[in-house]
């Protein structure tokens, strides 16, 4: 039942991110600059550095109260992510070469929010940081190839710049089905879907924030409460 639910409501996202997303609806129309890529692959390789910490810190939570199934499944994607970020560093420094950039890209604000939110639901409940990997990784899956085709064909980013996108979304489309398979294990108590829904929303919220900053880097208001 939970599965079911929180993957009907990612795929309907992500059918609202092609029409209404400000970063993808730009990059369909070929008008993202080199330095708006910048920006989102700097703020894409922040938040891969910082997914061994929060799964680390979900396993010893999971662990400290005998939830040994989910602390099994935050070991195993601890063990699955290590590394990851030195995909987008290296597509970074790629990406720089390639537009002549003359700034160290930055990650955009509203992410670096997000990287901090989400420590904050782990302490919580890691079965909101549970929530967060599926709706992640099953976006990655639904979007990511469209994605990279408009800035490779559309926009002039070399696939080269791209290595960590692309190698999540060969990666993801497994994961997310695992995933979703094993939710209703994890999360047995179905009272417990609408704190999941709700923290859902909140990082949509903030992930299209994100994504306007990363095409418009204007600063942005907290949406975090």
């Amino acid at each position: 039942m939970i599965a079911s639910s929180i993957r009907q409501e990612i795929l309907d996202y992500a059918e609202r991110t092609r029409v209404n997303n400000a970063f993808m609806l730009r990059a369909a129309e070929g008008r993202l600059p080199g330095d708006a890529v910048a920006r989102y692959l700097a703020s894409l390789r922040y938040m891969l550095e910082w997914t061994p910490t929060h799964l680390q810190r979900s396993f010893s939570i999971a662990e400290e109260r005998g939830a040994e199934k989910l602390a099994a499944y935050f070991a195993q994607k601890l063990r699955e992510e290590q590394g990851h970020d030195a995909w987008a560093a290296s597509d970074v420094r790629a990406l720089v070469q390639q537009f002549k950039l003359q700034e160290r890209p930055a990650p955009v604000p509203t992410m670096v929010e997000l990287a901090r939110y989400l420590g904050h639901l782990i302490e919580r409940d890691p079965r909101l940081y549970l929530t967060y990997i599926l709706w992640a990784e099953f976006i990655t899956a639904q979007l990511g190839t469209e994605l990279v085709g408009y800035l490779e064909q559309r926009c002039g980013v070399a696939r080269g710049s791209l290595s960590a996108v692309v190698k999540h979304v060969e990666l993801d489309g497994d994961h997310a089905d695992s995933g979703f398979y094993e939710v209703d294990a994890l999360v047995e108590d179905p009272d417990f879907l609408p704190r999941m829904r709700e923290t859902m929303v909140q990082f949509t919220q903030m992930f299209e924030q994100a994504c306007r900053e990363m095409v418009d880097p204007s600063p942005p208001q907290s949406l975090v409460s």
